[in-house]
């Protein structure tokens, strides 16, 4: 048995145990959380590292398809802006492959142990088989003209049907609220009652997709015109766009609300009034990048909400990383407790993509990955800029 040991465990669910250690089969398996009371004997065999010891960070929101495009897309221009430019870079990609076996051993290293990863072709797929880290591929599907949803939709179930033939875990996903329409919702959510599915939709990442369906009028509205876009049978609701679409979503299946930069406190109120199965995945680093701007962390957790970390993709990023997100919170939000972002990023995270019994928290039986974070500031408890992590296991 290895016996891993540091000067702080946090285990994922929120305890903190100091000078305490960690019992694990040869294979990773934990079989003993040893909580020492600050105690620490000499043991034979043990393995003491200077830092805090966390379990395998869960990324929660990824595009591995877009890995090509790091560094190519102008930041802080807003989500309008970057969706237009994106669409221009997306029809002259070359060598995604080489980029995303890049991304994935770049998240490995980061001490990433799973993904929930947006796919809207199988290029991820040969990657995903071989990967050292577990996916759960969210194969996303839009369209807003109501006459074409069939056709969206089998263009995803034939995505949906490579993934599942080579045995990794996969649902059809709605894109945005701006981007399907209500018959592409329908065959959507008919097919995740049938499957029990996890959905995953991008929200309210930019004010104009809320005036968009208060008003069909904005920002959003306009780039979407330029793209030929036929908005004549999409209507707007009067409402914002998360009431809007969530009604048009399963209740009984997990659903991972993705950037949340605008939501509020009334769209809470609305989320949790419609379903308990709600995550709420943060990607402060991409929010930055393409709006300048992040959500009202303080106001989620103080509502208890299911709070995952997500990294985007690298066309919205710099870095495949959950301790780099974890230091964007941390310096706009220093109130928040450490202990608080490692649940966010490993046990939370692990709820949301439906693997907690395997991963995200030290406990017996679990597989979770071991993270030793390094340069760690101890007399706040908290990260220093310096600060790194170190794959464990």
């Amino acid at each position: 048995m290895r016996k891993i040991a540091a000067n702080y465990i946090i285990t994922g669910k929120g305890d903190v145990l100091k000078n305490s250690y960690i019992g694990l089969d040869d294979d990773g398996t934990i079989l003993d959380i040893v909580d020492t009371k600050g105690d620490l004997q000499e043991i034979s065999g043990l393995e003491f590292y200077n830092g805090v010891l966390v379990p395998g960070f869960v990324n929660a929101h990824a595009h591995l398809e877009l890995s090509y495009l790091k560094n190519k897309l102008t930041q802080k221009k807003g989500l309008p802006f970057f969706i237009k430019e994106l669409r221009t870079l997306r029809e002259i990609a070359s060598d995604i492959a080489t980029f995303i076996i890049q991304a994935d051993e770049e998240m490995y290293k980061e001490g990433i142990v799973a993904v929930g990863d947006i796919s809207n072709t199988t290029d991820s797929l040969a990657i995903k088989k071989k990967s050292k880290i577990s996916y759960l591929t969210f194969v996303e599907v839009y369209g807003l003209d109501k006459y074409n949803a069939y056709d969206d939709f089998e263009r995803a179930e034939k995505t949906l049907k490579s993934f599942r033939e080579n045995k990794l875990p996969s649902f059809i996903v709605p894109h945005a609220p701006y981007s399907v329409s209500s018959k592409l919702f329908e065959l959507i959510t008919q097919k995740a009652y049938e499957e029990n599915a996890s959905l995953s939709i991008h929200n309210q990442e930019t004010e104009s997709e809320n005036e968009m369906f208060i008003s069909k009028t904005g920002e959003l509205v306009d780039v979407l015109s330029s793209f030929g876009v036929d908005l004549s049978n999409w209507n707007a609701t009067g409402y914002k766009s998360l009431p809007s679409v969530l009604v048009q979503m399963p209740k009984c299946s997990k659903i991972l609300l993705v950037h949340n930069t605008y939501s509020t406190q009334e769209d809470i109120d609305k989320t949790k009034q419609y379903t308990q199965y709600a995550s709420w995945v943060l990607c402060p680093n991409a929010n930055l990048f393409i709006e300048d701007k992040l959500p009202d962390i303080q106001l989620l957790r103080e509502n208890e909400l299911n709070i995952c970390i997500g990294t985007d993709s690298l066309a919205s990023n710099n870095k495949l990383s959950i301790l780099d997100e974890l230091k964007s919170i941390q310096k706009h939000y220093p109130q928040i407790p450490f202990e608080d972002l490692i649940k966010w990023a490993t046990y939370n995270g692990a709820k949301a993509l439906s693997i907690d019994d395997k991963k995200g928290s030290f406990e017996k039986g679990k597989k979770p990955g071991v993270n030793l974070i390094e340069n760690f500031d101890f007399d706040n408890f908290q990260l220093k800029p310096e600060s790194q992590v170190n794959r464990l296991i």
